[in-house]
Parts: C-alpha cells; sequence; structure tokens
C-alpha cells in the first residue's frame, strides 16, 4: 500500500475514533438471526466497510448497521432500519458524521405516505413529503436495501420492472437530501459465483439503472447481496460481501 492510502487509513481512524453518535438499544439477543460485512473497494483499493446486524421476530426484522469510509474524507453511517415480516419497510432512522458533524436523516410513516426530516446541530431541519409508501423502494447506500428491495420484487428470470426510490443523496460536505428517483432492475442470466474459501454457488445477478448511471448487483441463492459494481469519476467501486453468518430460515 503506498504512503497515500496508508495516510488516509491512518487519518480516517484518528478522526474517527470515540465520534459515534448516540444509537438506539438493540434488539434482544435472542432474536439475533444474522450478522455479515462488507468491504468498499475503490480501483481494487479497500476505502472502508460496513458491518451489519439483523434480528428477527414473530412481528418484523429490525437492522442495525455501521459504515465507516475513509476516503476521500472520513466518515460514519449508522442506520436503524424495521421491518415488517414481509418486509414491508416500517420506519428508518440514519445517523451521518462527517467533518466533526452528526445530521441524522429520518424516514417516517404519515398515513399512507413517507414523511422524511433531516436534522442535526447547526443544520436547517427539512422536513419532505415522499409519497405513496406501497409503491416505493428504499435505498441509502448499502447493499441491505437491496436485499429487502429484491425480496419484494420477485423478479423472474429475464424480467424487468421500473419503480420509485427514496435515496439519500450526498455531496462533498454539503448536508445529505432525500430525494424520489425512478429506477429501473432487470434480472440477468444467472451466473456461477465463488466466495473466498467457499465452493461455487449460482447467483442471480441485476442490472439497476437510474437517470445518469447503472450498477450490476449479484445475489446468493437466499436472496441476500454478495456484491455491487458500479463506475464512478473515482473509477470502479466495488461493494463485496466478506461474511455472513444467518440462522437456517431467517429469511
Amino acid at each position: 500500500m503506498s504512503q497515500k492510502w496508508l495516510g488516509l487509513w491512518v487519518l480516517g481512524a484518528l478522526l474517527l475514533a470515540g465520534t459515534r453518535p448516540a444509537v438506539a438499544a438493540s434488539a434482544d439477543n435472542d432474536d439475533l438471526a444474522a450478522t455479515g460485512q462488507f468491504d468498499i473497494l475503490l480501483v481494487g483499493k479497500r476505502i472502508g466497510e460496513e458491518q451489519f446486524r439483523i434480528y428477527k421476530d414473530k412481528k418484523e426484522y429490525q437492522v442495525e448497521s455501521k459504515t465507516t469510509r475513509y476516503w476521500p474524507k472520513p466518515s460514519q453511517h449508522e442506520y436503524y432500519y424495521k421491518l415488517e415480516n414481509t418486509f414491508q419497510p416500517k420506519e428508518l432512522t440514519h445517523h451521518v458524521r462527517r467533518d466533526g458533524k452528526l445530521v441524522t436523516v429520518e424516514l417516517r410513516r404519515k398515513g399512507k405516505n413517507w414523511r422524511s426530516e433531516v436534522k442535526g446541530k447547526d443544520v436547517k431541519k427539512v422536513k419532505q413529503d415522499m409519497g405513496e409508501r406501497q409503491s416505493v423502494e428504499i435505498d441509502l447506500g448499502s447493499p441491505v436495501f437491496q436485499w429487502v428491495t429484491f425480496r419484494r420484487l420477485k423478479l423472474a428470470d429475464g424480467e424487468r420492472t421500473g419503480v420509485d426510490v427514496i435515496l439519500l443523496e450526498e455531496s462533498g460536505t454539503t448536508v445529505p437530501s432525500v430525494r424520489r428517483i425512478k429506477r429501473t432492475y432487470t434480472r440477468l442470466p444467472d451466473e456461477e459465483y465463488q466466495l473466498e474459501g467457499q465452493g461455487p454457488m449460482i447467483a442471480t445477478v441485476y442490472d439497476v439503472m437510474e437517470a445518469e448511471s447503472s450498477y450490476r448487483l449479484w445475489v446468493d441463492p437466499s436472496g441476500f447481496p454478495l456484491r455491487l459494481e458500479r463506475e464512478t469519476p473515482d473509477g470502479p467501486l466495488e461493494i463485496r460481501r466478506v461474511r455472513l453468518k444467518a440462522k437456517p430460515g431467517t429469511w
């Protein structure tokens, strides 16, 4: 690793140490259904990771995740996502810490619609009506959101569908914003895929297109993401699953 990349890693670790935001109480450990990790790579170099836990009881799923990025600027994301046992989203809280500032993004039900709120110290609070809940997917940057989306869409081989998606938009040091966009999902032919240290499996492959960008996603036979790849102005970005431990029958 070059001195430049090593320096970025050290800087990121120092800036993020001790700056974790207050978090919601975890679900009962008896309900812990799955844990795992994704690594984030840019042009083949690791620039961050996501660690997540999924809890399940008779009524709902709860997802807790923490993502740390060391480049281009150190940042930390934490989210707490509640879903009905049918994978219908119930509510979401997402914390973003960067440049010493903590911003919280909330997504809550309001009647038949979603309502978003962005708030934080020295940040102008922004509330938005995000439209109907039943006709929209949610994607705030983690492959775990794609797990929920594809469980709900249940696309057949070769099938294509267009849906609305609520996503978190970030740019430089500006405050994150929430917006609703159009996205097209296409199921491509299955491919053989091999995780390190494991035998080959047949992965489901999806092509995801929006206005000016697209990415490709590989999903294991249980429906959980294996890898996401997309082109960025800085080069190829890859989010790769490196660990998943799940109880049988979790989903």
